[in-house]
C-alpha cells in the first residue's frame, strides 16, 4: 500500500478502512490515497485510535483525530470528521475487558469478572497493581493492551 498500482488521478473516490495502522510508513500510505485520487474526488479514512494491538505481528500505528488529520495534506478539505458507530468507545471499553479477562489464569479471571466498574473506575491505579488480576496477567496480554511501551536504545558509534 505504499505504491499502489495504479496511475495519477484514477479514482473518484478512495477507501481506507482499517489500513493505515498495518504498513510501516502511514504517511508513505496516505501520500499514495492522494496521488491516485482525481481532483474533486473524496477521501474516506478510517484508522483505529484506542484498540489493542491486532493483526500480529504487523500493527505499527493507531492515530488520534489530529493524527489523522495529519496524513493528509492541507489543503484538503475535511467535510466530516466523526466516530463512526463502528468506533464508539464501547468497542474499545468491550474489547479491551473481555481480551483483559481472556488472558488471565482461570482463578484471577474468575475475579476479574466479578468485579464491579466502582472497584475500578476512579481508583488510583498503584494499589490496583498488586491484584492478582493485574500482576498474573501473562506478558503477551500487557504487550496487547499496553497503555504505553516504552524502550532505550542505543545510537551505533560508527555510522
Amino acid at each position: 500500500n505504499q505504491r499502489l498500482p495504479f496511475q495519477d488521478a484514477a479514482f473518484d473516490a478512495v477507501l481506507s478502512l482499517n489500513v493505515l495502522e498495518h504498513v510501516t510508513d502511514p504517511f508513505a500510505c496516505a501520500a499514495e490515497l492522494v496521488r491516485v485520487l482525481k481532483p474533486g474526488g473524496a477521501l474516506y479514512c478510517c484508522i483505529p485510535f484506542l484498540q489493542p494491538e491486532h493483526g500480529y505481528p504487523h500493527h505499527y500505528f493507531n492515530a488520534t483525530r489530529s493524527g489523522l488529520r495529519e496524513l493528509f495534506p492541507k489543503n484538503f478539505e475535511v467535510l466530516q470528521h466523526v466516530v463512526p458507530r463502528s468506533g464508539e468507545p464501547i468497542w474499545t471499553l468491550e474489547w479491551f475487558l473481555s481480551a483483559y479477562a481472556a488472558q488471565l489464569p482461570s482463578r484471577e479471571r474468575k475475579r476479574f469478572l466479578n468485579l464491579r466498574m466502582k472497584d475500578i473506575v476512579g481508583k488510583p491505579v498503584l494499589p490496583l497493581l498488586s491484584k492478582g488480576w493485574v500482576a498474573d496477567l501473562p506478558e503477551k496480554a500487557k504487550w496487547e493492551l499496553a497503555s504505553t511501551t516504552a524502550a532505550v536504545f542505543r545510537k551505533p558509534s560508527v555510522p
